[in-house]
């Protein structure tokens, strides 16, 4: 199901974490009844439904997040959530007797949601039995590369930032991802009691998740192709999404997969459907995107800082890739992104 959500205002909600522990855990006790906003962060985003059922607008799509279940969602994915107010309940008729009519009873109101304040509470265990106006979820939010910077100084495995290049799906069903559920339902637990050694163990279990989830989304398409070589590509493609102003240089990129040039070639275009080329266009077009909408740098520039060496060359790839010019692309988004600006940082006490 689609939601139109153009008109609806966009917040950056940034969260700023404690460096020596980089992760935040926080619990929303009731939601909006409708969404008012959509928002993306700067991190992942891990919600898990306790009780109520909750409504996600997940990049203009509407989907239901039931108690036990997860929602996995990358950085700078866009989003919301909202409760819907039940509909009225049927009226309810008294029998009139035959020697005393009565009046027809009145309808009842229609159960009234209210929004509370995020706050943290003790408890995970999941209430399918709550009342169906109450609606409780808990939220990690981290940065895998700053949390698990002690086990890897050196950087991330790329197997670990699966979540950038593949279209996996963002409601992750007990069900079937049963242990990755109770991963996260540990993680919590050792967040809210905080006894001894609870970083360490909140780091490995991370670790451990992000490993599980990798193994169960390969088969997952990746910008509509398939996955079969994708973890050999994940050093070019990390590498690209990073250097994509540099001059593309298909050796070095094969050579940082272990593979000959030809095979690296043939792996790429299998698994994303395009060549290393048309793939690096796009993500300095992305990044142009970006730019536009977050700052108020001239086109020019952006086209230079992005990889492109003519503002011709920038505008024609751009009108290609997005449908319209990147001033036009520009000027539309600012009617929703920068009129009433709201910056919502997050400061970790």
């Amino acid at each position: 199901m689609t939601l139109g959500n153009k008109n609806l205002p966009i917040t950056y909600r940034e969260y700023k974490f404690a460096e020596e522990f980089p992760i935040l855990l926080m619990e929303g006790k009731s939601t909006s009844p409708q969404i008012d906003f959509i928002h993306f962060h700067n991190c992942i985003e891990i919600a898990f439904c306790r009780k109520g059922t909750m409504t996600w607008n997940l990049e203009n799509r509407i989907f239901s997040l039931t108690p036990g279940n997860i929602c996995f969602l990358p950085p700078f994915f866009t989003h919301g959530s909202f409760f819907p107010v039940l509909p009225e309940a049927a009226p309810k008729e008294t029998v009139p007797k035959e020697t005393t009519p009565k009046e027809v009873a009145p309808k009842k109101a229609a159960l009234k949601v209210t929004v509370s304040e995020a706050n943290i509470s003790p408890g995970i265990d999941t209430m399918e039995d709550a009342p169906d106006t109450d609606v409780s979820c808990v939220y990690l939010f981290f940065n895998p590369e700053q949390l698990l910077a002690p086990f890897y100084p050196n950087g991330l495995p790329r197997e670990f930032t699966w979540y950038q290049y593949t279209d996996f799906p963002k409601i992750l069903p007990a069900a079937l991802f049963p242990e990755q559920v109770k991963l996260i339902r540990m993680i919590i637990q050792e967040l809210q009691e905080k006894k001894e050694h609870y970083r360490q163990s909140v780091r490995g279990m991370v670790e451990t998740l992000l490993i599980l989830l990798y193994r169960q989304h390969l088969d997952c398409p990746v910008f509509g192709g398939t996955v079969s070589a994708l973890p050999q590509l994940f050093p070019a493609v990390s590498f690209l999404d990073t250097e994509y102003a540099s001059e593309l240089d298909t050796a070095h990129l094969a050579h940082l997969c272990g593979l000959s040039q030809r095979q690296f070639l043939l792996y790429f275009q299998e698994c994303f459907s395009q060549t290393p080329l048309q793939y690096l266009r796009t993500v300095r077009i992305q990044k142009a995107c970006r730019l536009l909408t977050s700052t108020e740098t001239g086109i020019l520039d952006i086209a230079l800082q992005t990889g492109f060496h003519s503002l011709s060359s920038f505008n024609r790839y751009f009108h290609k890739i997005v449908g319209s010019n990147p001033q036009a692309f520009r000027n539309d988004r600012r009617v929703i992104v920068k009129k009433d600006p709201r910056y919502a940082p997050y400061h970790a006490e």
